[in-house]
């Protein structure tokens, strides 16, 4: 939990901090200011989301009635929990403080005992409201069928990708019948038709049949989710399946093949648009646990947002910069760069927060976003125990496989 403690009074904020940090909460995520000007640059810095306002009502340059005014106007009202630090005469005020969203107060004078009291209710609210967020990721739209993209994916590439694709991919035989992908299974390949047709099924229902060029089970691919539809062959035929570290060889072979596979992607515009509205919402937040890394940054990638996505595993922080769509910047604690983008991919059990915005900062990234998403996959197949340093949790949450 991240908490901005704003208070001129050094004396109240050192009794604010010790209460919280009795409550477990480490010194790093309390960010201490004595301003209205500091409380408004902090509420608009994206790399660093707040989650909880501890405010004193009569802050030089800013009263609780101005706080809460900027954070509904700001779109934080409903993510962003408030404290307000109260004397008898300002209580007076706290209805109109109310109206303008939902908050909670303190009395002044109170005792160390009171105020972690408070505290601990105040952590209960945002615990709940990351719930919630939470909630939210798990009911996003779910994968429907793509809109028609008119041409077969494999038309779309030179005659060199095509032949240096079918050299890595496992070309398989299948007769009329087969099941190649069961629904709420996860593909652990790019399956191309090469020959032949595949119906994909979904309620004892065929809703597309996919011919030669055509790929199926690229949603669960490359999103990690389990596939909404069963792949049945309608003739006999052939497929040819590419795994993450063929597609990571390709693309170091033919570095401008990223749009290509990006394009896969495209064709799911629509569900994805969806689902990008949702976690750039003002101070969206959530765990990687349940919409993983690929995930996000895939949404986020197809979407074409700009803004920060900031992560925290433990006590390690990092985030990645993005604009529209495509990662320029990725830090770390103690790195930046490519360093910085295997390392945090890796945070599978990490919670993130977006915050829509733009800035100005150094590219440290210059590889295309589908391309450093594939080079992680590469790392993690090539390293013993999944794991692309000794305390990362490895990058299986990119994609899956069962």
């Amino acid at each position: 939990m991240k908490v901005l403690l704003a208070d001129d009074s050094a004396g109240m904020r050192a009794m604010f901090r010790r209460a919280l940090e009795r409550l477990g909460h480490m010194g790093r995520d309390i960010l201490e200011v004595q301003s209205g000007l500091e409380v408004e640059s902090a509420l608009l810095d994206g790399s660093c989301p707040i989650d909880l306002v501890i405010f004193d009502w009569d802050l030089p340059g800013m009263d609780g009635l101005a706080l809460m005014g900027k954070l509904k106007s700001l779109g934080l009202g409903e993510t962003v929990s408030v404290l307000l630090s109260v004397n008898r005469q300002q209580r007076a005020l706290l209805p109109r403080a109310f109206a303008l969203g939902p908050c909670d107060s303190i009395d002044r004078p109170f005792t160390e005992e009171t105020c972690e009291q408070k505290l601990r209710s105040m952590g209960k609210v945002v615990e709940v409201k990351q719930a919630e967020s939470s909630r939210r990721l798990r009911v996003l739209p779910a994968a429907s069928e793509p809109a028609d993209s008119g041409m077969p994916f494999l038309v779309l590439l030179p005659a060199v990708v095509i032949d240096d694709l079918l050299k890595l991919a496992e070309e398989r035989p299948h007769q009329a019948g087969a099941v190649l992908l069961k629904a709420g299974q996860l593909s652990d390949s790019l399956h191309i038709v090469t020959r032949g047709q595949v119906d994909l099924i979904s309620g004892g229902k065929t809703v597309r049949t996919v011919g030669e060029g055509d790929p199926f089970g690229e949603f669960s691919f490359m999103m990690g989710e389990p596939s909404t539809y069963t792949a049945q062959a309608k003739t006999q035929g052939i497929t040819a399946s590419l795994t993450k570290a063929g597609i990571s060889d390709l693309l170091r072979k033919h570095p401008g093949l990223d749009k290509q596979f990006t394009s896969l992607m495209e064709r799911y515009h629509e569900v994805l648009s969806a689902r990008a509205a949702t976690i750039a919402k003002s101070d969206f937040k959530g765990s990687f646990a349940t919409m993983s890394f690929a995930n996000v940054l895939q949404v986020l990638n197809i979407g074409k947002k700009s803004g920060v996505l900031t992560m925290r595993l433990g006590e390690q922080s990092g985030g990645l910069y993005l604009e529209n769509g495509e990662v320029v910047h990725a830090w770390t604690d103690h790195s930046t760069g490519e360093l910085a983008f295997y390392m945090l991919s890796g945070w599978k059990k990490a919670t993130f927060g977006f915050s829509s915005s733009r800035r100005v900062e150094e590219r440290t990234l210059r590889a295309s976003t589908m391309t450093m998403l594939m080079e992680a996959m590469r790392r993690l197949d090539e390293k013993p125990g999944g794991s692309v340093a000794p305390t990362d949790e490895g990058l299986d949450q990119l994609f899956p496989s069962r």
